[in-house]
Order: structure tokens, then C-alpha cells, then sequence
């Protein structure tokens, strides 16, 4: 008896050491890769390119700095060279950056520091009492422009002390000639809260003009194009003013002003991104140009940002030598479901994948699918925190085969759809629970009802607001909704509904002419949350197996407010639903921990693919930690962690569609996690063994 009991006891300890630990915390065996940015990030020390290029000045030896209104990480003032990240201009934030032979020039707080070539700050500060919107400097002077006063500044370098403060109208990017004189751009704005766009008025399109230092409105300008955007200036190595155009041409001019204002050549395809084939990516093709400069030897470096930043070298005969890029910025992917993983899509992104290849290398950025020239009104660009508003894409394959989007964000106002023309994303559809109002974007989008939700429509095919597109409810509250979106693969959409806890199906019509899918108020069907449900917050149904997966609170396990973006604290599988069944064939309550930060973890997104649900949370504090239960009966199978590719840490999930998992052919999963701190996807890969 004795000797039973002992047996047992053994077997008890075996059971309970770390190498068989249970099931639901076992680590599974997953590979870390990521897109979307050039290096892996993870801690201070590492690598990564910034969120939000505004602005871009190159000393003469090619080191480029750059300046951001926020990165997430805190690189806000990246420094670049030879297409490596070198280091940041510490505690720089903004829109403006300069330099000059000796130094670099960024805002902090309401001034300008100047730095080394490093990055190191030193004891010079211009106190402005303002940030500048644009800066440059020689060896004797710093020019910043006063947004909110109409006016320009001259700073002496040497103590820091004010020269001279003219008047000019809504002043833009500045550039200091060989000769001591400033050229300006006006008038020219920044658009919305983050002023992340110049924009032009086209009744009265900007102009360049030379001042003399004094402040001296000189004879000499350059009224360039009708429809020009000219986002920046610089003075190259011989002396040529360098213009970077954001406008429809998308190009970078090159003038000669040693006389009379003379255009002598234009860099890039005329159109960028809109250009050959639109959308595809190549290293000539431009969009969102933020800078423009030149180094010592004449090569040319040019930064974008619209969605993702880019920062490009070029030699004076035009041929790429590097480039740096942060695409998936709040941001997810998902697989083209006709695809075998081999093309993956975010927001705007398209990845054609090579997964031979190592971690980081294996998506090719091959299309850029927002152009703005073309679909101006496209809510890419409008929505308030523009990144956050459209973040989850959904790739479905529809109306014979074509590739559509749909899409929500970090705070699952809208769900928006896209038709695919080729490479480019064209607004399709868009589903509004309220009115959108923002201070940021006023007017848009145009036309839109006096009041409530809606849905709008492309009729024409314009990708444009027109005022009869919009369809609302005869009941302007019934609009509203919760958390939860879907589309399922036969293009039905799927809504969750708050007070009383309800399920709203949108099945689809058909298509328009246009391509566009058909949603209408008179066909969508209501349907109140099964049992346990009191409150749901996430959707996922698959009509080929007629089976719907929800998450979201219970009486047992009720809604806290202070957790408003988790998927809930339950998961739950319900077969039959088409036909009627509303008893669940089994329920799980998820990991939660909303304790103390170093192990605050709430579940946050969830994913169903092939055998398994795919489960990620959202943490204050440690690594991301991402959990498997089987699909078929909602078992805990494991959990899995970004590996030592990435540094073995990510950035929050910060959206409520943060996961996105793909069954491959061969059985392997694909799972992509939003890190919205690195500005990257995560990747993991993962073939199961059992």
C-alpha cells in the first residue's frame, strides 16, 4: 500500500513539472517573421523606421534626419545612412527639420535644438514660442516659419538671437540659398489635427518667392503647376532649387535660379504611384512626398508618408541605392483567399511572399493601393487618426473571382469596403453607425444625412460622396451598433448590436453595375444573442459549415466598461445557426487578467482558421502572448510568443481585429498580429503536430 501510494505521488510530480505543463499554457512550436517595416524593432536599442516621415534635410556627407509628430516607440527624429537606421534626434518631435554643413536642426517643445550629426542635443536652443513648420539653416542663420501668426522668423545661429520677422501668408517649406536668400513656399497649409498633408488651395495655387534675409519681398518666383503641391525645398550641390511636388505629378523639380527661374529637369514617373500600372510599386514611382535633398556628391533622398513612411537614395543618374520603409502602421493583414498565402494584403499594402526566405525578407512590397489623386474622398484619408479608423483588412474573393476589402478600425466605427481596379483600392461601400463629426476633417465626408447612421454607396463608380448614395434607416437609431464586424466568404455582412445584445446580418444583393456589393436597411435581418450571452462583441460565421463563433459577456462573467475595446471574457461555438440552433456546442472562458501591469493580459482579437481559433491579447506590460484552443471543442491547445526575430517582444494590439490566421495547403498556419509600436505586422508560422 505503501508502495502504491508512492508510485502515485511520483506520477502526480511528473505530471505537474514544467516540461509537461498544461495544455493550455504548453508553448507551441511557432517561427517569428514580420512586414511591413525594414527592421524588426523590439527594444530601445534596436532597430526600426519611424511612423510619420513630415519632413527630410540631409547633411552633405547623405545622412538623412528626419521628423515625426509621434512614433510610437519614440523614434520621432529618425537619423538614416546607407540604408541603415543610425539613431534619433533625442527628445525631437514635430514637422520641420534642417541642417546645415555642421549640425542638425529639430523642433523641442516650442523651439528648435540644435544637435550633432549623432543626434546628440547641445546647449543651442532658439526659443521660438512656438513649433515651427519648417526650418532651414546655413552656416550664419535658421529660418522657421509661425503657422499660427503668418509669419517668418530669422534666428542667428551662432547665440540664438532674433534677426528679423516678416509677415507672409500661410508660409510652407523654406530653403536657404548659397547666397544667404530664403525661398518660400505660400500660401500652402497643413491639413487636419496631425498636419501630416500640405494642401493647396486651387484658387489660389501656391507660388515659390524669394526673400532676401532681410525679409525683402524679392521680383524672382516660381509659379510652377496649376495643380502643384510643392511640399519641400532644398538647395542641391549646385545650387539648383530642389522642389518636392506632391501634387499630381508626384515628381521631384530641379530649377535653376541663378537667373531667372528655370525648370531644368523632373525626377520620377509623372503620375507616381497612379503612373504605368497604377498602383505597383517601383522605386521611381512616388506618393505622399514629405522631402526632397540632395548630399555633397549629388545623390538624391527622397521621404514619403501617406499610409507607411518611405525613405529613398537615388544616385544623380537616377538608380536606387537603398530605401528604408515603415508600412503597417496600426495595421493588419490578411491572406488573398485564392491565394495560398502567397499574396497578403494590409490596409493599403500588398505583399507577394516568399517564404523560403528569412524572417523580415519574405514579403515583397509589390502594390500601394490608395491613390489619392484619383479618389480624393477615399476614407483612408479623412478619418480622424486616419491609421486607427481603418486597420482590420478582410480579403474576400466575390463576384466571380474579384479581390475586395473590407475593413474596420480601432474603434469599429465604420466598415468599409473596397472593389479592387488592379492594384488600386477603389471606396465601394462604406457602413457609418452615427454621423461622422470630426473638427479635424470638417465636411467630410460630403453630402453625408443631417443626422444618424447610413450606408453609402458608389453608384457611379467615381469613388466620390455624391449626396444620392447615402441610405439610412427609416429609424435613424437603429443604425448603431457594437464592436463586432464581419463579412463571411459569401459576402454577407455580419454586425453585433448593444441594448439588447443582438446579431444583425446584412445579406448580400448582388452587384451594381460598377462592382460594387449591394446592401440594403429593408433586407437585413436582426436575431437576438443566443444563451449565455449578454452583451457580444465579436463575430465570426462561415456558411460552408453553417457555424458562428461569438465572444462577449454573460451574466456570470458580466461587461466592464473600463475594458470597452476586449472581445469579452467568453468564446463560444454554435453549429446549425442558418437552420435555427441557438445552443451552443461549447463555451470557453477566456484567460483574463486585469491585475497589476506586469502581467495584465485581457483577450483582445480573435481569428478562426481551419481546426483552430486563434486568440490575442491586449497587455500593458511583457510580451504579447497569443493563445490556440480547437475549434472543435474549444479545448486549450497552447501558446505561442513573438520569438527572438523580433527581439522576442511586439507592441500592443491596439485594434480590436489585431489577429488574422490562414490555413495553408500544406497545413501550415499563417497568423498575423498588429504591433502598432514597431510599425509592423508580426508573423508567426506554425504546423501543428498533432
Amino acid at each position: 500500500m505503501i508502495l502504491l501510494f508512492v508510485i502515485l505521488m511520483l506520477a502526480i510530480a511528473v505530471d505537474a513539472s514544467p516540461a509537461d505543463s498544461p495544455p493550455s499554457e504548453r508553448l507551441l512550436d511557432v517561427s517569428t517573421s514580420w512586414t511591413g517595416n525594414s527592421f524588426p524593432g523590439g527594444t530601445r536599442q534596436s532597430k526600426w523606421v519611424q511612423d510619420f516621415i513630415f519632413a527630410l534635410a540631409v547633411n552633405p556627407a547623405g545622412r538623412c534626419f528626419t521628423i515625426s509628430h509621434w512614433d510610437e516607440a519614440h523614434r520621432e527624429a529618425g537619423i538614416y545612412e546607407n540604408g541603415d537606421v543610425i539613431g534619433n534626434c533625442e527628445k525631437a518631435a514635430g514637422e520641420a527639420v534642417a541642417v546645415n554643413a555642421t549640425h542638425a536642426f529639430a523642433p523641442q517643445g516650442k523651439g528648435v535644438r540644435r544637435y550633432t550629426f549623432e543626434g546628440a542635443p547641445t546647449g543651442t536652443f532658439f526659443d521660438l514660442g512656438y513649433s515651427p513648420r519648417s526650418i532651414a539653416a546655413s552656416a550664419e542663420v535658421l529660418a522657421a516659419t509661425d503657422p499660427a501668426n503668418d509669419r517668418v522668423e530669422i534666428y542667428r545661429i551662432s547665440d540664438a538671437s532674433r534677426l528679423h520677422r516678416f509677415e507672409v501668408n500661410d508660409p510652407g517649406a523654406v530653403a536657404l540659398a548659397p547666397n544667404g536668400d530664403l525661398w518660400m513656399v505660400t500660401p500652402i497649409a497643413r491639413q487636419g489635427f496631425d498636419g501630416r498633408y500640405w494642401v493647396a488651395d486651387p484658387k489660389s495655387p501656391p507660388r515659390i518667392v524669394r526673400y532676401s534675409k532681410e525679409g525683402k519681398r524679392e521680383f524672382e518666383a516660381i509659379d510652377g503647376y496649376p495643380d502643384w503641391i510643392p511640399a519641400s525645398l532644398a538647395f542641391d550641390h549646385q545650387g539648383r532649387l530642389v522642389v518636392g511636388d506632391n501634387g499630381p505629378r508626384r515628381q521631384v523639380h530641379f530649377f535653376d535660379v541663378s537667373e531667372e527661374p528655370n525648370l531644368v529637369r523632373s525626377f520620377g514617373e509623372r503620375g507616381g504611384i497612379g503612373a504605368g500600372k497604377p498602383g505597383v510599386v517601383t522605386p521611381t514611382k512616388f506618393w505622399g512626398i514629405t522631402g526632397a535633398a540632395t548630399d555633397a556628391k549629388g545623390n538624391l533622398y527622397v521621404s514619403m508618408y501617406e499610409q507607411g513612411s518611405i525613405l529613398r537614395a537615388f544616385t544623380r543618374k537616377g538608380k536606387l541605392l537603398w530605401e528604408v520603409m515603415a508600412l503597417n502602421f496600426v495595421d493588419m493583414n490578411d491572406a488573398d483567399p485564392a491565394s495560398d498565402g502567397e499574396h497578403v494584403y494590409g490596409k493599403q499594402e500588398h505583399y507577394v511572399m516568399d517564404y523560403t526566405k528569412p524572417a523580415g525578407k519574405q514579403g515583397t512590397f509589390h502594390g500601394y493601393s490608395l491613390d489619392s489623386v484619383k479618389y480624393p474622398e477615399d476614407p483612408r484619408l479623412w478619418l480622424t487618426n486616419k491609421d486607427h479608423h481603418i486597420a482590420s483588412p478582410l480579403m474576400r474573393r466575390l463576384n466571380g473571382g474579384k479581390l475586395y476589402m473590407y475593413a474596420t478600425g480601432m474603434y469599429a466605427s465604420h466598415f468599409v469596403v473596397y472593389r479592387y481596379e488592379g492594384e488600386i483600392a477603389v471606396p465601394s461601400v462604406m457602413f457609418a453607425k452615427e454621423q461622422w463629426k470630426s473638427e479635424a476633417t470638417p465636411g467630410w465626408p460630403p453630402n453625408q444625412p443631417a443626422e444618424g447612421g447610413w450606408i453609402w454607396r458608389d453608384a457611379d463608380g467615381d469613388g466620390r460622396f455624391d449626396a444620392d448614395e447615402y441610405r439610412q434607416p427609416e429609424d435613424r437609431k437603429a443604425a448603431s451598433g457594437d464592436w463586432g464586424w464581419w463579412v463571411d466568404s459569401k459576402g454577407d455582412v455580419w454586425q453585433t448590436l448593444s441594448s439588447p445584445a443582438r446579431l444583425r446580418r446584412f445579406p448580400l444583393q448582388g452587384f451594381d453595375r460598377h462592382g460594387n456589393p449591394v446592401y440594403t436597411w429593408e433586407s437585413a435581418q436582426v436575431m437576438p444573442a443566443p444563451a449565455p450571452f449578454t452583451s457580444l462583441k465579436r463575430v465570426e460565421y462561415f456558411p460552408e459549415t453553417d457555424t458562428i463563433y461569438l465572444s462577449g459577456y454573460t451574466a456570470e462573467q458580466p461587461y466592464d466598461p473600463s475594458h470597452w475595446k476586449e472581445m469579452g471574457r467568453v468564446l463560444a461555438r454554435y453549429d446549425g445557426w442558418a437552420k435555427g440552433n441557438r445552443t451552443a456546442k461549447w463555451t470557453t472562458l477566456l484567460n483574463w487578467n486585469s491585475g497589476p501591469r506586469e502581467v495584465y493580459a485581457t483577450p483582445h482579437s480573435m481569428s478562426v482558421a481551419g481546426d483552430y481559433v486563434f486568440v490575442t491579447h491586449f497587455h500593458r506590460g511583457g510580451p504579447i502572448v497569443n493563445r490556440v484552443y480547437r475549434a472543435t471543442t474549444g479545448e486549450p491547445v497552447g501558446i505561442f510568443k513573438p520569438g527572438p526575430e523580433i527581439n522576442g517582444v511586439t507592441g500592443d494590439v491596439d485594434i480590436p481585429y489585431g489577429i488574422r490566421a490562414f490555413r495553408r495547403r500544406n497545413g501550415e498556419y499563417l497568423i498575423f498580429q498588429e504591433d502598432d509600436r514597431y510599425a509592423k505586422v508580426v508573423l508567426y508560422r506554425w504546423t501543428p503536430k498533432e
